[in-house]
């Protein structure tokens, strides 16, 4: 009864149907601000445990060293951080560790887009129980951070994930 040229019509019809269904429901995510190539080859933190009340100095494997006062953390009430605080820190050296970290390297001056340069960076957070916690204005968290690129100046940059920039410092 049916004619050998029905066939292909009905299963063009079938396959853009099963297309089209397919297409309506697959959703795009945005990729993170902050995105890894590599899943699990990004630059491990280092952890320490300190008393908030004094004055304590860290120093990382590199040499650098963290620099914290005492009630250098508020929490996000802005108050006094006096539970034990965990530090977790980690640089970035070179080429290899920026781009396996995933960090962003653009920054916009003045409407023009550039390409940053380092000579290091460092990422440091703070937390109190697994609440995260605040540098404390009126208090001082210093890095001095070690760096094999001594001979050319280099401006401060902070990274804000809120806004999604770098932000100059000095």
């Amino acid at each position: 009864i049916f004619k050998g040229s029905l066939f292909p019509g009905l299963s063009m019809m079938v396959a853009l149907f099963i297309f089209s269904c397919h297409e309506t429901s697959t959703v795009m995510k945005p990729n993170p601000f902050i995105n890894p190539p590599i899943k699990n080859a990004d630059i491990p933190y280092s952890v320490f445990s300190i008393d908030p009340s004094k004055d304590t100095v860290l120093v990382y494997h590199t040499g650098s060293k963290i620099k914290i006062s005492p009630d250098a953390f508020i929490d996000a009430s802005g108050n006094i951080v006096t539970n034990p605080v965990e530090i977790k820190y980690r640089e970035f050296h070179d080429a290899v560790d920026i781009f396996l970290s995933g960090i962003p390297m653009n920054y916009d001056s003045a409407g023009e887009s550039f390409a940053l340069q380092t000579a290091g960076m460092f990422e440091i957070l703070a937390f109190s129980g697994d609440q995260p916690i605040f540098p404390n204005p009126k208090s001082g968290i210093s890095v001095e951070l070690i760096s094999d690129r001594t001979n050319t100046p280099y401006n401060s940059y902070y990274l804000d994930t809120v806004k999604k920039e770098w932000q100059y410092l000095s």
